[in-house]
């Protein structure tokens, strides 16, 4: 019982092991990155001219390690969450309705998005995202809090212990959703039913794309 009082340079020598162990970890993880983008572009640079040109993207979004490697440029805000603009970097073929591969290419980046969230987020280090730490998630997201937060956290949580990577990739494509709705898009009848409705159909995110693509590419 009591207070204990420790030198500070007692204190400062404990963590030297820990900074050292992140310090090296970060290096690593810089070298595997820097090692992924010279692997990827010697796989889809065709041209052999240093960079991916929009007539080879389209066979690199195919690759999910190209997305990864990609994930810090398409989420420009660095706001966890695929905004409108954002989608503007799948967009190779500029027709008015997305390709399969353009499609793909945006589901696979919302799940990398949750993953990355997953590990920011999961303070216990279940693989779940508990109330307070999903509510820590809508917060940092949202710069503010959303009075809604327990009801979409139940909505995505399903039976399950707790938020896993598929509720967290499904609660990020509502927020792109809704975004797309609020981005001045003529207004889908059947999108708007589903949003009153408070819940996520299985095709409401491909409807919600394509509506956009139209206005991406509403010359062609």
């Amino acid at each position: 019982a009591g207070i204990w009082l420790l030198p500070l340079s007692e204190l400062d020598s404990a963590f030297v092991p820990l900074k050292k162990a992140q310090s090296d970890q970060m290096t690593r993880d810089a070298a595997a990155a820097k090692l992924t983008q010279k692997e990827l572009l010697a796989k889809y640079d065709l041209n052999h001219n240093g960079i991916i040109d929009p007539d080879e993207k389209e066979a690199a979004l195919k690759d999910p390690a190209f997305i990864a490697a990609e994930l810090d440029t398409i989420d420009a805000n660095q706001n966890g969450i695929l905004d409108p603009e954002e989608l503007a970097f799948f967009n190779v073929n500029h027709q008015r309705h997305p390709s399969a591969i353009e499609e793909a290419a945006i589901e696979t980046t919302e799940h990398l998005l949750a993953q990355r969230l997953m590990k920011k987020f999961d303070a216990s280090r279940d693989g779940f995202l508990q109330p307070a730490e999903f509510h820590s998630l809508v917060q940092n997201i949202n710069g503010n809090d959303s009075p809604s937060w327990q009801m979409l956290y139940y909505r995505f949580k399903g039976t399950h212990p707790g938020m896993d990577v598929d509720g967290l990739t499904a609660y990020l494509e509502l927020q792109t959703v809704k975004e797309i709705e609020g981005s001045g898009i003529p207004r889908n009848p059947l999108f708007q039913m589903d949003m009153s409705m408070s819940r996520i159909s299985n095709d409401l995110f491909e409807r919600a794309l394509d509506d956009y693509w139209q206005q991406l590419n509403k010359t062609n």
